[in-house]
C-alpha cells in the first residue's frame, strides 16, 4: 500500500421486518483528498503600515465527496513595518537662512495580504517617504550699514567692498532716484563720485532741494551741487574727520541738476557715505507770474495766499523777475487799500500798483523782515490795475544745513480792498 493512502470505513443500517448491517472498506489516496490544507497567512508589508493577515483558506473539494473538514485557516500576515520617513529637505543658501524643508511625507501603508492559497500572499511593501523638499533660502535683503555685501548705492550695501561705478566725471554722472538712500565709497586718493537728477515739472514754482551727507567712514568729504545747464556751482559744503553735514538750494521745475563727492583734507583710506538729496515743492497755486502779462485775476476784498520764491535755473545766478508776483485785478473809482501781511521772518516785501497800461501808479514798502506792508491810494479810476510784490531785500536761495529759509515754507498774504 502507498505510504500515503488510508483505509475509509463505510456502514449502512437497513430496518424492516428484519435488520441488517452493512460495511465495506475503501482505500483512498491524496489525490482523493477531501480538503486542501490551508494557505499559510500573507507575510507582512515590508514597509508602510502593517498588512493584514490572509483570510482563512476555504474547505476544500473532493474529487469524488466532500471531506469531513474544512482546511484550517491561514494564518495572519506579520504586520508590515512603517515605510521610513522622507529626507529633510536641504537648508536654504547663506544670507537669512532659507526655511528648513519640510519632512519627508509618511511611506504609504503596504497592501493586505490576500486570503491564504498555499503561496504566501504578502503585503505589498508600503512605498518609501516622499523626500520633504526644503524651500531654498531666498538671498538676504540687505540690512542697514556697511556690513551687508548688496548692490552699490542701495542702502545696506558695501560700496567700498563693490566695483566702482565709473561715475568720475558729470558726464559720467549716475542717476540718484529724490528721497532715496544712496550709497557710495571714495575708494582712491583721487576718486571724485557724480550723481545727477532733475526736479518735478510740477509744482510751477519749484522746490527746494536738501542734500545731506551721513554715515561716513574713513575720513572727511566734501559735497558741491551744480546746475546742469551750465555746468556752474550753486552751493556746498564739506565736513571733516567723518561727519555729516547738509547744504539746501532753491530749485526751479524740469531742471536737471549734478551733485559731487570728493575727499576732504587727505587721507588714504577708502571713505564709505551715505547721500541723500530730498525735494521739498513749493505749492503755489498762482506761478507762473514772474511777469504782468502773466497776472492772474483775483478780487478786491478776497485775500490772496502765496509765496516770495525764486530758483535756481543756473548757476549764474535768479532771473532779474523771479522774485517777482504779479496780480490782475479790476477796481471801483475811489480809494484802494492793499496789505502785504504774513511774511516770514526772514523776508521783508514791497508793494507795487500799476495801471493797465504798465504804469507805476503808487508804491510801498518794509524794510524790517516779517512786518506788515500797507499800500493806501486815493483818486482811483475805474478799471484794471495791477498789484506787483517783492521782497524788499532780496532773501538767500540757497545754504549750509539742513533747514532752509523760513520763506520757502511760509506764505504771504495779500489783501485788495476798496471801502
Amino acid at each position: 500500500m502507498n505510504m500515503n493512502s488510508r483505509l475509509s470505513l463505510s456502514c449502512f443500517l437497513a430496518v424492516g421486518f428484519f435488520a441488517a448491517v452493512g460495511c465495506s472498506v475503501k482505500t483512498e489516496n491524496d489525490s482523493q483528498d477531501a480538503g486542501a490544507t490551508g494557505g499559510n497567512g500573507g507575510a507582512g508589508g515590508s514597509a508602510g503600515t502593517s498588512g493584514t493577515g490572509g483570510v482563512s483558506g476555504s474547505g476544500g473539494t473532493s474529487d469524488i465527496d466532500a471531506g469531513p473538514d474544512a482546511g484550517s485557516a491561514g494564518s495572519a500576515g506579520s504586520a508590515g513595518s512603517a515605510g521610513s520617513a522622507g529626507s529633510a529637505g536641504s537648508a536654504g543658501s547663506a544670507g537669512s537662512g532659507g526655511a528648513s524643508g519640510a519632512g519627508g511625507a509618511a511611506g504609504r501603508g503596504g497592501t493586505a495580504g490576500s486570503a491564504g492559497a498555499g503561496v504566501d500572499a504578502g503585503g505589498s511593501a508600503g512605498s518609501g517617504g516622499v523626500d520633504g523638499g526644503g524651500i531654498d533660502g531666498t538671498p538676504p535683503v540687505d540690512g542697514g550699514g556697511f556690513a551687508d555685501q548688496g548692490v552699490p548705492g542701495e542702502a545696506g550695501a558695501d560700496p567700498c567692498s563693490a566695483t566702482d561705478p565709473g561715475n568720475e566725471d558729470r558726464d559720467h554722472a549716475t542717476p540718484i532716484p529724490m528721497g532715496s538712500d544712496f550709497v557710495g565709497c571714495l575708494q582712491t586718493t583721487t576718486d571724485v563720485d557724480f550723481y545727477e537728477f532733475t526736479t518735478p515739472d510740477m509744482p510751477a514754482a519749484g522746490g527746494v532741494v536738501v542734500v545731506s551727507l551721513t554715515e561716513v567712514a574713513g575720513g572727511g568729504v566734501d559735497s558741491a551741487a551744480y546746475a546742469a545747464a551750465d555746468n556752474g556751482s550753486i552751493q556746498g559744503n564739506n565736513g571733516g574727520g567723518g561727519s555729516a553735514f547738509f547744504y539746501w538750494f532753491a530749485a526751479v521745475p524740469s531742471a536737471k541738476y549734478r551733485l559731487d563727492v570728493k575727499r576732504y583734507l587727505g587721507g588714504t583710506a577708502a571713505i564709505a557715505y551715505k547721500l541723500k538729496a530730498v525735494y521739498s515743492p513749493v505749492n503755489d497755486t498762482y506761478e507762473p507770474n514772474d511777469v504782468r502779462t502773466q497776472g492772474p485775476s483775483i478780487t478786491v476784498g478776497t485775500p490772496v495766499s502765496s509765496y516770495l520764491f525764486a530758483g535756481y535755473a543756473n548757476s549764474t545766478g535768479l532771473a532779474a523777475n523771479a522774485w517777482e508776483d504779479w496780480y490782475k485785478v479790476s477796481l471801483a473809482g475811489g480809494s484802494i487799500t492793499i496789505a502785504l501781511a504774513d511774511l516770514a521772518s526772514d523776508m521783508n516785501g514791497a508793494v507795487t500798483l500799476y495801471d493797465n497800461l504798465g504804469v507805476q501808479v503808487a508804491s510801498a514798502s518794509q524794510g524790517v523782515r516779517g512786518t506788515t506792508v500797507v499800500l493806501t491810494k486815493t483818486g482811483i479810476v475805474a478799471g484794471d490795475f495791477y498789484v506787483k510784490i517783492t521782497p524788499y531785500n532780496n532773501p538767500t536761495p540757497k545754504g549750509t544745513g539742513a533747514v532752509p529759509g523760513v520763506y520757502t515754507t511760509q506764505p504771504y498774504t495779500l489783501t485788495v480792498a476798496q471801502p
